[in-house]
């Protein structure tokens, strides 16, 4: 029985692991004062599309885009 429940743990992990997208993220700044900004790049696990964390947002003379692929 205790094996049982432990492949039927294993197959439930593997399952629950595979509806995950690891999507690469890099967000980069334009405009007044972004040569100070460095670029950043993370790593973001979601059940969406990489896409769905693209965005952009200004606010005072500096803009910032982050694209995920």
């Amino acid at each position: 029985m205790k094996k049982l429940l432990f492949i039927a743990s294993g197959i439930l992990m593997l399952t629950l692991a595979s509806c995950s997208k690891e999507c690469t993220c890099t967000t980069k700044y334009s405009g007044e004062g972004a040569e100070y900004m460095p670029d950043i790049v993370s790593v973001v696990n979601t059940e969406k599309k990489c896409s769905d964390g693209n965005s952009t947002v200004s606010a005072g003379g500096l803009t910032m885009t982050t694209t995920c692929e």
